[in-house]
Formats: structure tokens, sequence, C-alpha cells
């Protein structure tokens, strides 16, 4: 077994990494200092996940993923769909 300070060191590395290198936009912690949130910027699901998997703590803690859309697209395809729609 790792040694827990060093494991909690290379977490908060990571974190500092990826926001450096960009994919990472933020991580904050809830106030009951058990769980977080954070945005990450990647093309694909896929990739989110391998940096996932790659985070120190990951077998720590459990996840929920949401992608996001951005809200402009999701307002053009609403559009199209409807004006569709309104066709038939």
């Amino acid at each position: 077994m790792e040694d827990p300070i060093s494991v909690y060191t290379a977490a908060r590395n990571y974190i500092r990494d990826g926001e450096e290198a960009g994919w990472l936009e933020f991580v904050y912690q809830y106030a009951n200092g058990r769980n977080s949130v954070a945005l990450v910027d990647l093309p694909t699901i896929e990739e989110a996940y391998n940096y996932l998997v790659d985070y120190p703590l990951y077998n720590w803690q459990e996840y929920e993923i949401h992608p996001l859309v951005d809200v402009e697209f999701s307002f053009e395809k609403g559009l199209k769909q409807m004006a569709a729609m309104a066709m038939n």
C-alpha cells in the first residue's frame, strides 16, 4: 500500500498539471470535504475517461459524469427539429 501522503500529494499535483495543460478548467471541493466538482474541456468522453482513471485518488472516490453541450448548439438543434416537425 502506498503512503497516503504521497498519494494525496500526487493528486494535488495531477490537478495542478491538468489546470496548467488547459484540459482541466477548475476543481472545487464541497464544504463537506468528501466531494468535489470539476469541469474538463476534452474532445471525447473516452479522453475524459482516460484522465479520470489516471487520477491518483480514482479508486477511492465515486464519480458522476455529465457531458455538457454549448447552449447555442442546443438552441440551433432544437429550432431545426421544431421547424422539421412543423413541416410534417
